[in-house]
């Protein structure tokens, strides 16, 4: 297990996912509270069953990923700081676990959840950092509005790497088999007050 973790880390943070297309008409939201960090992904194809650990479906990328990135914008372009959240499916050994199926929550529990820095990250080479963040992190996800995915950063040290960098949008990147489905959105960091 340890090794898929692993493997998905290394992944997501050495290439590029591209999803299918950029979005920013629909309802992606990126907020931070006073402890936490919260992001809200729509799904475009709810649907009764979700079937997951399909192996003749992706063989070269996560199976199903929702990432959020912090960063800002800069001349027209969104540039992270190095912080990142993820609850996927990744497709490392797909071979040896069988098809599993269930409502969008038990794929969500399924999922690998865990923060990690990217290579813009200026802690990206220390390895006693990135291992810190990677197994102390506590991401958190659960099914809001019937069709959405929200993520949150719960624990002191995540939520203090993810401010650090005084962020003022997030990237949200949502991957699904189908590629029609998946899209990456930037929404503006909004501050609620949780006390």
């Amino acid at each position: 297990m340890i090794k898929s973790i692993c493997f998905a880390i290394v992944f997501l943070i050495s290439f590029d996912i591209k999803a299918e297309k950029f979005r920013n008409d629909i309802d992606c939201s990126a907020m931070f509270s006073e402890d936490y960090i919260f992001a809200r992904f729509p799904v475009l194809n709810p649907k009764k069953i979700w079937q997951w650990h399909v192996v003749e479906r992706t063989v070269e990328r996560p199976e199903y990923a929702w990432i959020a990135e912090t960063g800002k914008y800069k001349n027209g372009k969104f540039e992270g700081d190095g912080f990142a959240f993820s609850s996927l499916i990744g497709s490392a050994d797909l071979k040896n676990t069988s098809p599993q199926q269930g409502s969008l929550g038990d794929l969500i529990n399924a999922t690998k959840k865990n923060a990690f820095f990217t290579k813009k990250s200026p802690h990206y080479l220390d390895e006693q950092k990135k291992d810190k963040l990677n197994h102390l992190s506590i991401i958190r996800a659960k099914i809001v509005d019937d069709d959405a995915v929200m993520m949150m950063v719960v624990d002191k040290l995540a939520t203090d790497e993810g401010k650090s960098g005084n962020p003022t949008h997030m990237k949200l990147t949502a991957i699904f088999p189908d590629l029609k489905y998946s899209y990456t959105c930037t929404p503006k960091i909004e501050l609620i007050k949780m006390k």
